[in-house]
C-alpha cells in the first residue's frame, strides 16, 4: 500500500515519529543548540537558544552563524569564519572553543561552543553546542585574583620559609623567606629534594623520609629541629608540613613552612636562667631572713623578758616609764621582724594559708573591739555601717590573716586621723561573688601623687618624721596577703576629706557544720606536792637562761637546772629527771631535734615533756618538733604570761603522769 506521492505510507509515518524524537530530545538539551548548514546559515535552533540569545526562531532561520557568533570575535581565539565552519572536520569531536556571543540586544558575553558535524540525507550540517560561561569567567577571575594575591603575599613574607612539594619531596616553589633563611635561591632549589637543607646525620637516620609519611598518615607534622643553610650554618627551626589532598583523597603534594627559631631559643634559654637566678637570690634572701629573724629575736627575747620581769617589781614612776620605752620598742622591733618575715614568705610561696568560709560579720566585729581602745586614746570614733549587707554572710580567707589586714588598715584609720574624728567600716557586695569591707576615716587625705607609693614597703610618704608609729610593711603585707587569699585591696583619698581603704574577697556558701572548740577553763597551775618540781633548760645563750631562771625563781615549788650545751643537758636529764626540759634547738655541739629524739628514745625520759624554744618562728620547723614528740612549740621573744601557762600544763601532766 502506497500513499498518493508513491512513498510507502509505513515509511512515512516511521520518518514523522522518528523527526519527533529528534526535536524532543532538542528541546530538553539544557545548552543552547544551533545548527548551520554548510554554507553557515542557520538551520534549527532550540528554545535554549532563544532564550540565550534573545531571539525568536522565525528571526534567526537563514541568518547566518555570525549573527549570534560575529565574525569580529573569532580572531581572539584564532578562529575566522572558515576555521569556526571547518572545525568540526579538523578537531576531535567535543571539543569546545571559546568564543564571545552577542544577544539580540547587542550585549556580548563569553561562550563555549562545541561542535560537531551531522549527516543529514547527505547533506553536512554543523551542530553547535553553545554554553553560558560568564559566571565560570567570573569565578576563574576571581580564582587568578586570589592566586596571585596568596602568590604576592607569600613572597612578601620574609620571616619563614613558604614553599610546596610534590608527592615524592621535591621541591615545587620558593619564595622569598626561604631565600633568606636557608640562603637558596629559587632556581637552584626548584626540583631538588627537600631534605637538601636537612643535616647529614639527620639524612642518614632517615628523618626526612619520616616527616613526609607522618603528614601522609596525620594529615600533618609539627618539629622543631636543626637545619642547614646554603653557607653550611646550622640554625634551629619549627617547621610545619601539612599533606593536600583534592576532594578525592588523592595527594597532591605537600606545604612546608619553617621559621628559624634560633633567637627565640637563646632568649628562652636567658629567661630560664635568670629565672633560676632569681629563684636561687630570692632563696637565699629568704634564708638570710629567718637567719636574721633568729639572730634577731634572741636578743631581742632578752630585752623584753627582762623588761617583763621588771614590771613585776616595784619601780618608782620614772623607772616605769622607762620600762615602759623598752617594752614598747622591743614590740615595735618584733613586730617589725614578723612583718619581714611574713612578706618574704609570701613571696616564697612558703607563707601557709588556712582558706575557709569566715563569717564576715564575726571577723569585722572582733576586729572592730580590737581597735576600740586605740581609737579611744585618740579620742575617735569607730562605728560599723551596712552590717544587714554581711549577715550570715561568709568570704573565703584565712581567718587570723584577715583579721591582720582589718587591723592593720583600722590602725591606720586610728594613728592617721584628725582629733576627735572618727573611722567608719561599711560592708557591701559590689558584685556577683564579691564582698567588700571598706575603711572609711576623716584624716587630711593622701595626695593622688603618693597614691602608688602607698603600698610600697618601707614607704611611709613622709610620715617617719612625725610622732605616728609604724614600721612601713602594713599595707604592703596587706596586699600581698589580700592577693594571696585571692582577693583585692585598694584605696581612695580626696586632700581635707579623708581616706577609704578597701579590701574585697571571694564570697564563701555557709559551711554546712561550723565547728565550736571550748575554752579552757582556766589557767593550768601545778598541784601542791611534797617534792619540788624541777625544770631543766637547754639553751647556750646566757641571758636567756638567766631570764628563765628569774621567771621560775618567782613560782613557789619550781627549782631549774641549766645546761649549755646538749650532751650536758642529756646526762643532766638521765641524773635528774625533771618534770619539763626547756630546750632550745640552736646548740653548739648538736641540735635540739637530736637531743629531743635522744630523750624521747629513752624510757627513762621519753615521757616528760619537752617545750621548745626557739628563735625560729617557720611553720614547717614548728610542724617538725612537734610530730618529734615536742610537748609545745615556742617563739623568742617569750610572752611571759603564756610561758607560764605553757610550763604549768606540762608539769601539771607530768604529775598526773607519775601518779599514774
Amino acid at each position: 500500500m502506497t500513499e498518493s506521492n508513491g512513498v510507502p505510507a509505513g515509511t512515512e509515518r516511521t520518518a514523522s515519529a522518528d523527526d519527533a524524537r529528534f526535536r524532543n530530545l532538542l528541546e530538553a538539551a539544557p545548552d543552547a543548540i544551533v545548527i548551520v548548514d554548510a554554507a553557515g546559515k542557520i538551520a534549527i535552533v532550540n528554545q535554549q537558544a532563544e532564550a540565550l540569545f534573545g531571539y525568536r526562531r522565525d528571526e534567526l532561520h537563514g541568518r547566518p552563524i555570525e549573527l549570534l557568533i560575529p565574525a569580529r570575535f573569532h580572531h581572539r581565539h584564532v578562529a575566522d569564519r572558515q576555521g569556526y565552519i571547518a572545525a568540526p572536520h579538523t578537531r576531535p569531536m567535543g571539543v569546545g572553543l571559546e568564543l564571545y556571543g552577542q544577544r539580540k540586544d547587542g550585549g556580548e558575553f563569553p561562550v563555549e561552543v562545541s561542535l560537531s558535524p551531522l549527516d543529514s540525507d547527505g547533506q553536512l550540517l554543523i551542530t553547535s553546542i553553545v554554553r553560558d560561561i560568564s559566571r565560570r569567567r567570573q569565578i576563574e577571575a576571581i580564582v587568578r585574583e586570589q592566586d596571585q594575591r596568596l602568590r604576592a603575599l607569600l613572597e612578601g613574607v620574609r620571616d619563614y620559609a613558604i614553599f610546596m612539594l610534590d608527592p615524592d619531596g621535591r621541591i615545587a616553589s620558593w619564595n622569598a623567606g626561604a631565600e633568606r633563611i636557608l640562603g637558596y635561591q629559587a632556581d637552584e632549589m626548584l626540583g631538588q629534594h627537600f631534605s637538601r637543607f636537612y643535616p647529614p646525620e639527620a639524612v642518614a637516620t632517615g628523618a626526612p623520609e619520616r616527616e613526609l609519611q607522618a603528614a601522609r598518615d596525620e594529615g600533618y607534622v609539627h618539629d622543631i629541629g636543626v637545619r642547614v643553610r646554603k653557607d653550611g650554618s646550622r640554625f634551629w627551626s619549627e617547621v610545619v608540613l601539612t599533606a593536600l589532598r583534592d576532594e578525592h583523597g588523592g595527594l597532591q603534594g605537600f606545604a612546608k613552612v619553617t621559621q628559624d627559631i634560633t633567637a627565640r631559643l637563646e632568649s628562652e634559654r636567658e629567661l630560664q636562667h635568670a629565672k633560676e637566678e632569681a629563684e636561687q637570690a630570692n632563696l637565699a634572701k629568704s634564708e638570710f631572713l629567718s637567719r636574721m629573724s633568729h639572730e634577731l629575736r634572741t636578743p631581742l627575747n632578752a630585752v623584753l623578758g627582762f623588761a617583763q620581769l621588771l614590771e613585776f617589781d616595784p619601780l618608782e614612776p620614772q623607772q616605769q616609764k622607762n620600762v615602759e620605752r623598752i617594752l614598747k620598742a622591743g614590740r615595735h622591733l618584733l613586730e617589725l621582724i614578723n612583718e619581714v618575715l611574713d612578706i618574704a614568705r609570701i613571696e616564697s610561696g612558703r607563707l601557709p594559708l588556712s582558706p575557709e568560709p569566715v563569717r564576715l560579720r564575726e571577723v569585722v566585729t572582733e576586729t572592730l573591739d580590737l581597735v576600740r581602745p586605740l581609737a579611744a586614746e585618740h579620742e575617735i570614733s569607730v562605728s560599723l555601717a551596712g552590717d544587714a549587707e554581711i549577715d550570715g554572710r561568709f568570704v573565703l580567707a584565712d581567718r587570723q590573716r584577715l583579721k591582720q589586714i582589718l587591723l592593720n588598715l583600722l590602725s591606720n584609720a586610728v594613728k592617721y586621723n584628725r582629733d576627735q574624728g572618727s573611722v567608719s567600716v561599711v560592708c557591701s557586695a559590689p558584685a556577683a561573688g564579691r564582698l567588700r569591707i571598706s575603711v572609711r576615716d576623716t584624716g587630711r587625705g593622701i595626695p593622688a601623687a603618693k597614691l602608688s607609693r602607698l603600698f610600697q614597703p618601707f614607704d611611709r610618704l613622709g610620715a617617719e618624721t612625725t610622732e605616728v608609729e609604724g614600721t612601713g610593711l602594713g599595707l604592703a603585707l596587706s596586699r600581698r596577703l589580700a592577693e594571696a587569699m585571692g582577693g583585692t585591696i585598694g584605696v581612695e583619698s580626696t586632700i581635707g576629706a579623708g581616706s577609704v581603704f578597701h579590701i574585697e574577697l571571694i564570697e564563701a556558701a555557709d559551711p554546712l557544720l561550723q565547728q565550736t572548740f571550748a575554752a579552757p577553763a582556766g589557767e593550768p597551775r601545778p598541784e601542791p606536792s611534797g617534792r619540788t618540781q624541777r625544770v631543766l633548760y637547754i639553751e647556750d645563750n646566757l641571758s636567756n637562761l638567766e631570764l628563765v631562771e628569774q621567771i621560775l625563781e618567782r613560782w613557789p615549788g619550781v627549782g631549774s637546772l641549766a645546761a649549755m650545751q646538749g650532751r650536758l643537758g642529756l646526762d643532766l636529764a638521765f641524773q635528774h629527771r625533771p618534770d619539763v626540759i626547756l630546750l632550745d634547738l640552736h646548740l653548739p655541739d648538736m641540735n635540739g631535734l637530736d637531743v629531743l629524739q635522744v630523750l624521747k628514745a629513752n624510757p627513762e625520759t621519753a615521757a616528760i615533756p619537752v617545750v621548745i624554744l626557739s628563735a625560729d618562728a617557720t611553720p614547717g620547723q614548728v610542724e617538725r618538733l612537734l610530730t618529734a614528740g615536742a610537748h609545745a612549740y615556742l617563739t623568742k621573744p617569750l610572752d611571759v604570761a603564756e610561758f607560764l601557762t605553757v610550763v604549768a600544763d606540762a608539769l601539771q601532766r607530768h604529775a598526773g603522769s607519775r601518779e599514774g
